[in-house]
């Protein structure tokens, strides 16, 4: 364990000094927090970068399979690079496609889901996580608040965010029906959402 926590210390400060974007410092205790309570066995992430998250679930939960996609090549040779120096590679599972094509292939089912890909695609690529999912599983979601423009008024919204933020508050607005999930979104950094659906 402690090469695994020198491992993830590396990949932060490398990521930082490169700026690849990953979990902020301030949202990142509320999510080491939700994976610990969640407990799960199988994880699907959406948005691997260079493998940030997916070697802290990895060092979190030593029992845990993580499959994390990743659709831009240098990032992804990035994330498996990693994974091997780690020694995880046996768990931690690193796709190189679009969500939309990784997710026609990849098997469930996932007990927790973490989406940090591209911030317009939210909804498209929950949905069509869904059938993939547990009855209970949690889903997690970073920068949910992007930037702020998701509360914003659409006149303070630069008009090149502005779909980006329509289709934020979309994906909210979903993920909040009580119909289909229990939700509480958190306004830590760039906001975060922990939600636990329905079965």
């Amino acid at each position: 364990m402690p090469h695994l926590n020198n491992e993830v210390t590396a990949l932060r400060r490398y990521g930082d000094d490169i700026r690849i974007p990953q979990i902020r410092k301030s949202e990142e205790n509320l999510f080491r927090s939700a994976v610990l309570a969640a407990a799960p066995r199988r994880i699907l992430e959406i948005g691997t970068g260079i493998g940030y998250s997916a070697l802290l679930m990895a060092t979190l939960l030593p029992q845990a399979e993580i499959v994390t996609i990743e659709p831009f090549a240098p990032r992804y040779r990035e994330a498996r690079k990693r994974m091997r120096q780690a020694g995880v590679e046996n768990r931690v599972t690193v796709v190189s496609a679009t969500a939309e094509e990784a997710l026609r292939e990849i098997k469930g089912p996932f007990d927790l889901l973490y989406l940090d890909g591209s911030k317009g695609h939210y909804l498209e690529h929950l949905r069509l996580a869904e059938p993939l999912l547990q009855k209970n599983a949690t889903i997690l979601a970073d920068n949910v608040l992007f930037r702020g423009y998701v509360c914003a008024d659409d006149s303070d919204v630069p008009r090149r965010m502005r779909t980006i933020a329509h289709r934020m508050r979309a994906f909210l607005a979903y993920l909040k029906d009580p119909r289909y999930f229990t939700t509480s979104i958190y306004e830590t950094g760039d906001g975060f959402a922990i939600a636990r659906r329905k079965g």
